[in-house]
């Protein structure tokens, strides 16, 4: 198989879902594509025209040509033909550039991944041991009288890629404060 033909499958192979999982699916997809726009444009040197051009038509050609598949536009048409070049391949390609960069970023979500069970978890081990270990841990680090003027508030976040974590919300003396600055304030 060749380079050109393995770039386009590997793209098409990327983009068989109708979105991309995320922003590095598509780039990779768009670089297949931009490789093999570059293994068609290198073809082109193997031609008759190039080979009974002198060294400045070369260069004259080889300056018109784009160097990217985002900057290939129906104006270069007659310069490929006049290559000898594959235009069907390459303005398919441009398709398909077009259409992957419209295609949506749709994140992978967890196999088997019950959200209610997940967040049961969580709320039952934060609510029970985990928070008892946690209660000792600060009392351990602050001291006992740092400790009482301590408060905390945790609840559950979904961001806007749909990621659920806890969020805590820390307290001294009824103000809201870093943890950090919390824990430093106990260092002895």
């Amino acid at each position: 198989m060749t380079n050109l033909q393995r770039h386009i499958d590997t793209a098409l192979e990327l983009s068989s879902n109708g979105y991309f999982f995320s922003k590095s699916q598509q780039k990779e997809a768009l670089d297949h594509l931009n490789r093999a726009f570059s293994a068609i444009r290198d073809t082109q040197w193997d031609g008759e025209l190039m080979q009974k051009s002198t060294p400045e038509e070369r260069w004259d050609l080889s300056c018109d040509i784009p160097s990217s598949l985002h900057l290939v536009k129906e104006k270069h048409r007659p310069l490929f033909a006049k290559l000898s070049m594959d235009c069907d391949t390459i303005y398919k390609l441009v398709e398909y550039r077009n259409e992957f960069k419209n295609f949506e970023i749709v994140p992978k979500t967890k196999e088997n991944n019950d959200y209610a069970e997940v967040m049961q978890f969580i709320v039952s081990g934060v609510q029970s041991n985990f928070q008892d270990d946690g209660r000792n841990y600060l009392k351990e680090k602050l001291g006992e009288d740092l400790y009482r003027r301590v408060r905390w508030d945790w609840h559950f976040v979904r961001n806007s890629r749909g990621t659920d974590f806890i969020r805590v919300f820390w307290f001294l003396d009824g103000r809201i404060t870093k943890l950090q600055s919390i824990l430093a304030m106990g260092v002895k």
